[in-house]
């Protein structure tokens, strides 16, 4: 078929809008090639679907699927976009499948990952395992697990004698966390009230922040957090993190800004011994079986901006009525709002509403012999 007859069929089968196209209509054989926005790596095309309806501007995606053998990009998922909202090019390529996202009002309901992967392994972001006897076995273990979003299974075939009959739970971040943290004047930034937590406990959490101080080494991964609360709040969250720092200093050989970095740390045996001085540094313990704070989402953040990840803006007269506005959107999750007195005019007064993917990933999808991975199954039973 040539390519005009198989674009001109394309655009044909295509509704008016993105929310009317069919769930599963997917290309097979059929690449949407350039117009990439962002690239991760999904075990099949539905995940890499989910992914890009998720995304805040991703009109359509190209999987390569695990029968493409012209280079190694198996499993990777290219989300893209383009103006029109349609791809610019279309080709027949064997080896990769291709799509639009799902009705984005609905996707909610289309969050459920029941399938096993076999001959795949999701590598790394181990934080326990456990000797079983089968897949399934893992997979329920996976779903009682409160931190688990997913897992491999090394069934008693598998070449590594060590690895045989054990089941790897793995973590995922599922809470939208601006992956970018600039200061800039003017500007105001926080986050949806509807992520505050409506959970209560008999037992109030002590808050454990320790200013102008810092553990030294045990980091496992860093990430961008907008205060020591919200470092504390990540900490949390990771069945690895024991402590955690928190640190806004200026590195005096880089010359380089590490503001809000906070770097979550693992050492079961951690003392409060184990503490030094450093200004301008916070470091504290998670805070878990309590009642969690929730200043790191109640609070507004002045000269803190959260670029890029827009949905849309609106115009606004205050920070006040921009958190007001995104936590009345269900798709917001943080907004940054730019002030009436900023230098650029054109920007005055935008209330950015913004969005992340909280889709659980995989940080990396390998095929491998005779290894079973999938999900948990909790948003199955939900």
């Amino acid at each position: 078929m040539g390519l005009c007859m198989l674009l001109l069929m394309l655009l044909t089968a295509l509704p008016e809008s993105f929310s009317k196209v069919s769930d599963f209509d997917w290309k097979v054989d059929v690449d949407f090639p350039g117009n990439d926005v962002q690239q991760i790596y999904s075990p099949d095309v539905y995940h890499c679907q989910l992914a890009c309806t998720q995304h805040h501007s991703c009109r359509f995606f190209t999987f390569i699927r695990p029968d493409w053998d012209k280079d190694d990009r198996q499993f990777y998922c290219y989300l893209k976009n383009t103006a029109s909202g349609y791809p610019s090019v279309v080709n027949n390529l064997k080896g990769v499948t291709s799509g639009f996202p799902l009705n984005r009002k609905e996707y909610t309901a289309h969050t459920c990952l029941s399938a096993q992967h076999k001959d795949v392994e999701f590598t790394g972001t181990d934080y326990r395992n456990m000797a079983v006897s089968s897949s399934n076995e893992c997979q329920e273990l996976c779903t009682s697990d409160p931190h688990c979003k997913f897992f491999s299974y090394f069934p008693e075939k598998f070449s590594d004698a060590e690895k045989r009959k054990k089941c790897f739970l793995k973590y995922s971040w599922t809470v939208p966390t601006p992956p970018t943290v600039g200061m800039k004047s003017e500007v105001w930034s926080g986050f949806s009230q509807s992520l505050v937590s409506k959970e209560t406990s008999e037992e109030a959490c002590k808050e454990q922040i320790y200013p102008h101080s810092d553990y030294f080494d045990s980091d496992f991964e860093q990430l961008l957090a907008a205060s020591p609360q919200h470092c504390q709040f990540l900490c949390t969250l990771h069945p690895r993190c024991t402590h955690f720092s928190y640190l806004t200093f200026k590195h005096q050989t880089s010359n380089t800004w590490y503001h809000m970095r906070c770097f979550l740390k693992h050492k079961p045996d951690i003392s409060s011994d184990e503490l030094i001085k450093k200004m301008e540094s916070y470091c504290g313990l998670p805070t878990r079986n309590c009642e969690h704070s929730n200043v790191w989402a109640t609070t507004q953040y002045a000269d803190v901006d959260f670029p890029g990840f827009d949905n849309h803006f609106v115009l606004l007269d205050d920070h006040n009525a921009c958190q007001q506005q995104c936590t009345a959107d269900p798709d917001c999750q943080f907004y940054t709002y730019v002030y009436s007195s900023f230098s650029d005019p054109v920007y005055r007064r935008r209330c950015y509403l913004k969005q992340v993917m909280t889709l659980p990933r995989p940080v990396k999808v390998v095929s491998n012999q005779s290894v079973i991975s999938g999900f948990s199954l909790k948003s199955c039973k939900s």
